[in-house]
């Protein structure tokens, strides 16, 4: 492991490395810089002007920037450029979703040409085949990119083909949702088959604290690029947001919806309430679609693809499609819930507002998401913690039961906000002591029934003991009765010389057996034949 100084994310400051105008500025391969002119790729974002240059340079790098900034190019531009250079050398490239994966290599295909440059890839993701990435990967694949899950996979297998030990570039895009979503271990363990000298990229929408480890594991002087604050929201997304309670918050989305235009994402926490919302909208006669970490995918690429091809209006989506989603064309952003997490706020409403275009983010607010409302809002601004009117929240931990759940209290809250009586009261809870202490003056069970009225064992003389019920003859006195040898056995019964035998009988055979419906006795017995069809 290599070892980096013992500094904070956030203390570390980022200035400006160079002013670079064009792409041909960093002297990037001929081949690369052909495919951008292309794909009309001329001027660098902040976020590439100044990664690139350090990425080239071979250093460490962990870059902040908000989503739809270009931080994809910024670092599988020097990536593929090194591959190029290097005929020898590999790549991993690591994403926390299928989506985001998918999204990467569809970067890599524009930027590469199969014909002239000899630089073949695999796309390792759940979902999809193991057969063919197998077949990926034995083809000599210097680019990988996938999820850490089907990655350790690969690696995990007998006679795996995957071998990582010439990879030269190790790129972590969004580290903060990998750990968030428990790739920790996969990534350590990913790490033991990479080499100690190798070039590290970590790339993400927000820096917290808790990647401090993972930095200073496996991070050699790491070079700091951070793009304005990461807590702070891009100032061309319209922000607002609206408290209703949880009753009405169907009827106020449809307002909503009515009155804006353009393609619309909103964003669920659950799974289930993903699939609900989504059949209540097409109910409504909206053109919706939904999309959640439980489909296929190619269910998941479909839908993706329909949206981008503007099939339907809507799609209504969980936290898997905060990063990654990459359409330009997404005007507007529903917070239906409020994100668990605040870095999530972030990352859902960087769906819109991409490339330099304005969008609106809209997020409705119930009464059982206030506190989460609260932490995003102190995540934005850190000021708003410290205001008089956010200080019921400030010092007060979420407690590990629901509002609707907590013992005591005069009042409870349901689900939708409304206030409910509590019928444990202490009014009504002495009223029922009372009428309690009157049931004392019904009589009970040992008044109903004396056990003094009841006769005693020892009483009960009537009853012969064991020793005097000699009238039931004992077993060696029942000489009446036959002894098994003389009793008809089953060979007596019928003996089996009696029988008809195989031979002997007239059954018709082949596929006609049971064919015969006037047959119904046997010709050499006279006895009646069992019909298989009527029994």
């Amino acid at each position: 492991m290599n070892n980096t100084p013992d500094t904070s994310l956030k203390e570390i400051d980022s200035k400006p490395i160079k002013n670079t105008k064009s792409f041909s500025d960093f002297n990037l391969h001929e081949n690369i810089q052909k495919a951008l002119k292309k794909i009309d790729y001329t001027t660098p974002t902040p976020i590439q002007e100044q990664t690139i240059h350090l990425a080239l340079e071979n250093h460490d790098i962990i870059g902040a920037a908000q989503t739809g900034t270009g931080k994809t190019a910024a670092f599988i531009l020097p990536v593929i450029n090194k591959l190029l250079n290097n005929p020898q050398d590999k790549a991993l490239v690591l994403a926390p979703t299928r989506e985001l994966a998918t999204q990467i290599m569809d970067f890599v295909y524009k930027l590469i040409n199969k014909k002239t440059d000899n630089l073949k890839t695999a796309l390792l993701i759940g979902g999809m085949s193991m057969h063919l990435q197998l077949r990926q990967i034995k083809a000599n694949a210097r680019l990988i990119v996938g999820t850490p899950g089907r990655v350790y996979d690969h690696l995990t297998q007998k006679h795996s083909p995957l071998k990582l030990d010439r990879v030269t570039s190790f790129v972590l895009d969004e580290a903060d949702r990998m750990l968030d979503m428990g790739f920790s271990v996969q990534i350590d363990a990913i790490s033991e088959f990479l080499p100690k000298n190798k070039q590290m990229l970590m790339f993400s929408a927000t820096m917290p604290p808790k990647l401090n480890n993972l930095t200073k594991n496996y991070m050699n002087n790491p070079k700091h690029v951070e793009i304005k604050a990461t807590n702070k929201t891009r100032i061309k997304i319209k922000e607002s947001h609206i408290k209703v309670s949880e009753k009405n918050k169907y009827e106020k989305l449809m307002e909503e919806l009515e009155t804006r235009e353009g393609s619309i994402i909103i964003f669920s926490n659950t799974k289930a309430n993903t699939e609900k919302l989504c059949k209540q909208l097409r109910s409504d006669d909206f053109s919706a679609d939904y999309i959640h970490g439980d489909l296929r995918q190619r269910q998941r690429d479909s839908i993706i693809r329909n949206f981008r091809n503007y099939k339907f209006q809507i799609i209504v989506a969980t936290d898997v499609a905060a990063r990654g989603l990459d359409i330009p064309h997404i005007e507007h952003v529903i917070n239906y819930d409020i994100p668990t997490s605040p870095e999530d706020y972030v990352h859902r409403i960087g769906r819109t507002g991409r490339a330099g275009e304005s969008g609106e983010a809209l997020s409705f607010i119930s009464k059982q998401d206030e506190r989460r409302w609260f932490d995003v809002e102190c995540f934005l601004d850190p000021e708003k913690k410290k205001s008089a009117s956010h200080n019921k929240f400030a010092n007060k931990k979420p407690s590990g039961r629901s509002g609707r759940f907590k013992r005591g209290g005069s009042s409870k809250e349901d689900i939708f906000g409304s206030k409910k009586p509590n019928n444990r009261s202490s009014s009504s809870s002495s009223s029922n002591r009372s009428e309690r202490s009157e049931r004392s003056d019904r009589p009970g069970r040992s008044d109903r029934f004396e056990k003094s009225d009841r006769p005693a064992r020892s009483d009960r003389s009537d009853r012969p003991a064991r020793s005097d019920r000699s009238e039931r003859p004992a077993r060696s006195d029942r000489s009446d009765r036959p002894a098994r040898s003389d009793r008809p056995g089953r060979s007596d019964r019928f003996e089996r010389s009696d029988r008809p035998g195989r031979s002997d009988n007239n059954f018709p055979k082949g596929k006609n057996r049971s064919s015969n419906k006037n047959n119904t006795r046997d010709n050499s017995s006279g006895k009646p034949r069992r019909d298989s069809r009527t029994a």
